[in-house]
């Protein structure tokens, strides 16, 4: 005979040495599982429980992750808007969140919107004001996401113990947070696009120019979407 404590009110019962199967604790009527194989479900339950992620998407989700704060610090100092001419392309102007910068060959000179006292310097002042905001909460943001995302996985593996209410403040965040991040980044670059002045608001000739927003403008607008959508995946999966 084998002593063994019932799992719900740990009283003792005995069994036969080679019981195996379904039993009911005579002492409080409990019903409970002894010397049983474990099924596929379970063995999955207990590798996820011992894996670094839950689903492989996971790994992929901190890849983007890291990406997306490589591109915010970029963000900060690439350009939004340029302007040159068709006949003379060595000269060109380049708009930045905080400066535009001129071009002529191989020299530029860069310019503060609050130094300037033009109308048109203040308004893109203000649009690159308003988006540097958005970018620099988005930037915070990504990287508490990917801190929360590290210590997840090694929680996952028991390197890292955490409080219950931290942990789950760690999955809400490793999970979620890359959806802030996408809408702050949506919003920053529209409300750029809207407030930004126009060839007719900033009186150019455009007769011989080339002008308009860069590819880093439109690819900011585009990626934000991809990342919520790749983020509501992740999500659906882990």
């Amino acid at each position: 005979m084998v002593e063994i404590l019932c799992p719900h009110c740990e009283g003792e019962i005995e069994l036969d040495d080679d019981a195996s199967g379904e039993f009911e604790c005579p002492l409080c009527n409990g019903e409970f599982e002894w010397n049983v194989e474990p099924t596929n479900e379970q063995l999955s339950i207990s590798y996820q429980k011992g894996s670094i992620v839950n689903h492989p998407i996971q790994f992929f989700g901190l890849g983007f992750s890291v990406i997306m704060l490589v591109v915010l610090i970029m963000s900060l100092s690439a350009t939004y808007y340029t302007f040159s001419f068709d006949e003379d392309d060595s000269f060109r102007v380049n708009f930045k969140l905080s400066e535009y910068e001129m071009e002529a060959g191989e020299n530029s000179i860069s310019f503060d919107y609050s130094e300037s006292e033009d109308e048109n310097d203040n308004t893109w002042g203000v649009a690159g004001f308003v988006a540097k905001i958005c970018f620099i909460l988005a930037l915070i943001i990504c990287s508490l996401a990917i801190i929360a995302r590290v210590l997840d996985a090694l929680s996952n593996i028991e390197v890292v113990q955490l409080p219950e209410v931290a942990e789950s403040i760690v999955n809400g965040t490793a999970r979620f947070s890359s959806f802030v991040v996408a809408l702050l980044i949506l919003i920053g670059i529209i409300l750029f696009m809207i407030i930004s002045p126009s060839a007719a608001t900033m009186e150019i000739n455009t007769e011989g120019v080339s002008y308009g927003f860069t590819f880093f403008t439109w690819f900011m607008l585009v990626l934000p979407i991809l990342y919520s959508v790749f983020s509501k995946l992740e999500v659906d999966f882990s």
